[in-house]
């Protein structure tokens, strides 16, 4: 999606096939595919930043991370770190957070991702913050399955 006002569409597909990444991109009418292989220990980017939920985060923590982006097609290595522990403010309420930065750390020059996971067992993420764009939690439910 390119605009409010835009005719201009992307959609984007990604499926896996053991170590294989087939990605399908279509632009309004034209269509590219492309494949990726996928090394062991890697990630999917839409998947990434739920990861730190799992892990034994504490101040000083720093994880090394392979991540599978779909929208360029390659493999990206970062490292995550924790940063802090800092009282966030959302609408969501305050809640005592994790600062987790994600620091590329392949060739070239990418800026830094911010998350903030809560202190509690349940780890959700509260806000994010990569260049331009941010995210604040406004309300978080837990759905029960049916007994």
């Amino acid at each position: 999606f390119f605009g409010e006002n835009s005719d201009r569409r992307l959609e984007m597909f990604g499926a896996y096939n053991s170590n294989i990444l087939n990605i399908a991109t279509i632009n309004n009418e034209n269509e590219r595919s492309t494949t990726l292989e996928i090394p062991e220990n890697v990630i999917d980017n839409e998947y990434s930043l739920m990861i730190p939920r799992n892990l034994p985060l504490k101040k000083g923590y720093r994880k090394k991370l392979n991540i599978a982006v779909i929208g360029t097609g390659q493999i990206a290595p970062y490292k995550i770190s924790v940063e802090s522990i800092e009282t966030v403010e959302v609408p969501y309420g305050k809640e005592e957070c994790y600062k987790v930065v994600w620091t590329y750390i392949g060739r070239g020059r990418v800026p830094n991702i911010y998350a903030w996971y809560s202190t509690g067992s349940d780890k959700k993420m509260v806000k994010y913050k990569n260049q331009n764009i941010e995210f604040q939690l406004r309300s978080y439910e837990i759905s029960k399955a049916d007994s």
